[in-house]
């Protein structure tokens, strides 16, 4: 039987981020992480959720975004912006564990899930789910307004997705979400022309 945290955490690897770690689960769940493991093994045991094992970097400390764009502001130094997303990677990728949602939580919960197409974003991926985590730390209000890239995709075919959105209680986005990586100046520039032209607030983390 499913419980409330395991319904939340499957509405969140098929519609929110793809995937997590047990550190990261055991902070939006504010319990220990050997309690985490045992839940997610039984899930795992269920077909509810997969196990994979990819390279990627240590976790950045997000204690927030690097840029927060209103509409009608003025343009970020894209150049600096993109030396500071650079900067901070010191460590190199470690093989962590990591899980995702499984072809039965999809069939439950819509969404997305399964084996990992492009493993190489692990480090990307797990940003995004910290970032959520770090909403949920400072504005657990806020989660039910969080849109998922997967799902912002449905339907559209071409153009720049963010990583996640948040919208208000009609739907329509207010904020895009990006985690910036090692962006260069030119998708940095990219990133922000994209709000700017549908008028869109952001923050780059």
């Amino acid at each position: 039987m499913l419980t409330g945290r395991d319904e939340a955490l499957l509405e969140c690897l098929t519609g929110r981020f793809r995937l997590i770690t047990p550190a990261l689960l055991a902070r939006l769940w504010g319990c220990s992480e050997a309690c985490v493991r045992r839940r997610l093994r039984a899930l795992d045991a269920a077909g509810l959720v997969l196990t994979a094992r990819v390279q990627a970097r240590p976790l950045l400390d997000l204690s927030g975004p690097l840029v927060r764009w209103e509409p009608g502001g003025p343009e970020p130094d894209f150049g600096r912006v993109s030396y500071r997303l650079k900067a901070r990677w010191r460590e190199p990728p470690v093989t962590t564990t990591v899980y995702l949602a499984g072809r039965r939580a999809v069939h439950l919960f819509g969404g997305s899930g399964g084996r990992l197409d492009y493993p190489l974003q692990a480090t990307h991926d797990l940003h995004v789910a910290a970032i959520y985590a770090r909403l949920a730390e400072a504005d657990p209000g806020q989660l039910a307004r969080w849109r998922g890239e997967e799902t912002l995709r449905r339907g559209r075919k071409r153009g720049k997705i963010p990583d996640a959105v948040l919208v208000d209680g009609r739907g329509r986005p207010t904020r895009a979400i990006e985690f910036g990586g090692s962006y260069g100046p030119a998708r940095v520039r990219v990133f922000h022309r994209v709000c700017a032209n549908a008028r869109l607030a952001y923050e780059l983390w």
